[in-house]
């Protein structure tokens, strides 16, 4: 009779054993079910984003003479120039008017070419028609900026032309390349002025019109500036996070004057990067879209979250203030 109460006593001790481990196996299963909730399935969460402020400087100009539009420039100070049927003569006056904006400006230079030229002269109406332009393609007089690529900060101009063909054939006949100067001002992105006495007047009533010395105070200051890229966050869509995972949507640009080289971007949790990715090129003026989904964080509730343009610092950029994006929650 005691073997019989001492062998039930040990069945008794198993099946509560058995229940322990299977109310164990249940709460493990409970938990780890919970932590993947979490981890996976957790409720979506909309998050804020703040940017940096605009910190653009246009400097748009507002002098005596302005600018067709904001801060227009070449993205270097060496012109290229190439002539297309013109005469020793008229390659002559031509080059007189680049010795005078050299001299004024003393960081503009130009050099003659024969391929990819930033500047076209043209001496004929023959010129004129192989250009295969409308009669829309000038902004004011016989020259101007043919290809402008805006960057917000400034339009870059990337090809100009100057129409000299029958330029002395009326009027005045000046020893000066008054006419000459005049357009190449308009390449240059220059408007008229309302000033007789100005180079930039209209009509050239005299050949002692000047070029203004604003023109050249402006001149100076554009090509003085370094030609850079500069990135930043052009739009970004409201962040979703959802448990352990978040999911970005934005866009960055290229607002400098060249083009962006091995171009990155990190993403950082808490101020450790848990990401980079390389976006490569990005031409000045272009941009690039990312739609980033279920990008996993270190942890579900992180205190920051950041996205930084070129975290390591390699590229040199007009403004390093604009390359950092903050979520918050």
């Amino acid at each position: 009779m005691k073997k019989h109460n001492s062998k039930a006593s040990i069945q008794a001790v198993l099946y509560f054993l058995i229940l322990l481990l299977l109310i164990s196996l249940l709460g493990i299963s409970a938990y780890a079910g919970y932590i993947v909730y979490n981890d996976i399935y957790g409720k979506p969460q909309n998050l804020s984003v703040i940017l940096p402020p605009d910190s653009n400087d246009s400097n748009e100009y507002y002098g005596d003479v302005k600018q067709f539009n904001k801060n227009m420039k070449f993205n270097h100070n060496l012109i290229l120039v190439k002539f297309f049927d013109c005469t020793l003569d008229e390659e002559a006056r031509m080059g007189k008017a680049f010795e005078i904006i050299t001299n004024e400006t003393g960081i503009i230079t130009f050099k003659k070419t024969n391929e990819n030229p930033d500047i076209e002269i043209l001496c004929s109406e023959a010129s004129k028609q192989t250009d295969n332009q409308d009669s829309e393609y000038f902004i004011a007089g016989e020259g101007g900026a043919k290809e402008i690529i805006q960057t917000y900060k400034y339009n870059v101009i990337v090809l100009g032309s100057v129409l000299l063909y029958n330029s002395q054939d009326k009027g005045l006949k000046c020893t000066n390349p008054t006419i000459e100067l005049h357009e190449l001002i308009h390449v240059f992105g220059f408007d008229h002025s309302p000033n007789p006495k100005s180079l930039m007047y209209p009509y050239l009533s005299s050949c002692d019109q000047k070029l203004d010395s604003s023109i050249v105070s402006e001149l100076k200051r554009l090509y003085s500036q370094p030609n850079l890229p500069d990135l930043y966050f052009d739009s970004f869509s409201q962040p979703i996070k959802k448990g352990r995972y978040i999911d970005l949507n934005f866009s960055i640009k290229n607002l400098g004057t060249i083009d962006a080289e091995n171009a990155t971007f990190s993403i950082l949790e808490n101020n450790q990067v848990i990401e980079t990715h390389t976006l490569g090129t990005i031409r000045f003026g272009a941009g690039i879209l990312m739609n980033m989904e279920n990008i996993r964080l270190k942890s579900s509730n992180p205190e920051k979250i950041s996205i930084i343009i070129d975290y390591e610092n390699k590229l040199k950029e007009l403004d390093k203030n604009n390359n950092i994006a903050e979520i918050t929650f």
